[in-house]
């Protein structure tokens, strides 16, 4: 059901509104950067990229924050997946991105006191009551009354997975839900998830406000890999992104080895040496 929305329509014309709207809020207390740069923020090198593959539209989306002024947190990533199934699925994961990180760039000294993913899910819900107080005027010209009463009814749309992971003064931080991926490196090994593909997705949106599944820190940590699930396949078959000069070859690299059709996002971060 994603994609296929013209930008005049309600609900795309909102969210172009509200993505300029948070992305010139975070601009102001620092620097944004959205869908694929390189970049070193104070001893720490962060590399991501997001392609839309062998899809049409890319549904995944990423975004990094950089923290303009002394504190606490010093950078704060966030990497989403838009579930396919649902209508406006790439404008759910833009939204959850920068959600996320405005809510880490309002609290920058309590790094361990967040949960970005409840506040970008506060913004889904915030929607759905705008949209419920007057269903008709938001309908998209596109989409038949029948068929957004369904989407009404189901929530079914702007739904999307997250990933944030922010560096403060005390370690990384990592909260997500999804069926996306991370891996840690920590003193003597790596830590991580990657959700049984069997298992129902969690996901956010106007209709859906599932919890976390997970929140970590990590005190001592060398590196960091997140991911969405279109790269599990080559992953778990021994794809190395750490073998890639960065983030956008790892993408290049998945490709090549031909082992998903999905949309691929890719956060790589790592600890300089000193």
């Amino acid at each position: 059901m994603g994609g296929g929305i013209k930008e005049s329509d309600p609900l795309s014309s909102w969210a172009a509104q509200r993505d300029a709207e948070l992305h010139d809020s975070l601009a102001s207390c620092g620097k944004v950067y959205r869908e694929t740069a390189q970049l070193s923020v104070a001893g720490t090198r962060v590399s991501f990229a997001s392609l839309a593959g062998r899809k049409a539209v890319n549904e995944d989306a990423a975004a990094v924050w950089v923290a303009g002024r002394p504190g606490s947190i010093r950078w704060a990533a966030a990497v989403a997946d838009g579930v396919s199934a649902c209508l406006l699925p790439e404008l759910g994961s833009s939204l959850a991105c920068l959600s996320a990180l405005a809510a880490v760039a309002a609290h920058q000294g309590e790094a361990s006191g967040l949960r970005p993913i409840a506040a970008a899910s506060e913004a889904m819900q915030q929607l759905a009551e705008a949209v419920a107080g007057r269903p008709e005027a938001w309908r998209p010209g596109s989409v038949s009354r029948s068929m957004w009463k369904r989407v009404l009814r189901d929530g079914a749309y702007f739904q999307t997975t997250l990933t944030v992971v922010w560096e403060a003064d005390d370690g990384l931080y990592v909260e997500g839900l999804g069926d996306g991926g991370f891996s840690v490196g920590v003193e003597g090994g790596s830590m991580g998830f990657v959700p049984n593909p069997s298992l129902a997705v969690s996901c956010i949106g106007p209709g859906r406000s599932d919890s976390a599944l997970y929140w970590h820190s990590y005190a001592r940590w060398r590196d960091a890999a997140v991911f969405t699930d279109g790269l599990s396949p080559w992953v778990e078959n021994g794809g190395d992104p750490w073998g890639c000069a960065d983030a956008a070859g790892a993408l290049e690299a998945c490709l090549e080895a031909d082992e998903t059709t999905d949309n691929l996002t890719l956060l790589l971060v790592s600890r300089e040496a000193a």
